[in-house]
């Protein structure tokens, strides 16, 4: 017997909005799967015959490209409705949902949630979802970047010959030269 694949309700309707010459797919994990449908609840309202052209997610944010947007200021509240979402999914676990933005509405509070890199794929993630997949926590990733950029600075200098500036590398991280 063949595992058929469960569609959920929002699916099913943002797939019914793609035009069939894009390609009948959603390129993004259900987490933002609440952002899809809000999204879809203001679009639909200030025009209901909407057509998709893509639905993905890029460098860890949604991506949602609509066809034939209308001209004037219905184009713009649904340009600014989108451009929202694709806020909303930087601060949203795009696997189970949980967000790092405080606030009501049922969304479940997580603050580990942000971008995050490996292998030059950005994900946005929570820890619990992030690790087990072999990303950092967005804090480990900027430390590390961090410290490279100064252990850099300090090879100029070295590479040069000169001695860091006095004081530099305390403003920089709050301690003396090493």
């Amino acid at each position: 017997m063949k595992d058929e694949i469960e569609v959920l309700p929002v699916e099913k309707k943002l797939l019914d909005r793609i035009d069939p010459s894009y390609g009948k797919w959603i390129s993004c994990d259900k987490g933002w799967y609440r952002i899809l449908e809000e999204l879809d609840a203001k679009l639909e309202y200030l025009c209901s015959d909407y057509k998709i052209a893509q639905v993905k997610e890029k460098f860890g944010t949604l991506r949602f490209y609509i066809q034939g947007v209308p001209v004037g200021v219905v184009g713009e509240l649904m340009d600014d409705a989108i451009a929202e979402a694709s806020r909303l999914s930087a601060k949203t676990c795009e696997i189970c949902g949980k967000s790092s933005m405080r606030g009501g509405n049922g969304w479940v509070y997580e603050p580990s949630v942000g971008t995050r890199v490996r292998g030059g794929w950005y994900k946005t993630l929570c820890d619990d979802c992030g690790f087990p997949m072999g990303y950092a926590s967005p804090k480990d990733t900027y430390e590390s970047a961090y410290d490279d950029c100064l252990t850099d600075l300090k090879d100029f200098y070295k590479s040069k010959n000169l001695e860091v500036p006095e004081g530099l590398i305390k403003y920089l991280t709050g301690k003396d030269n090493e």
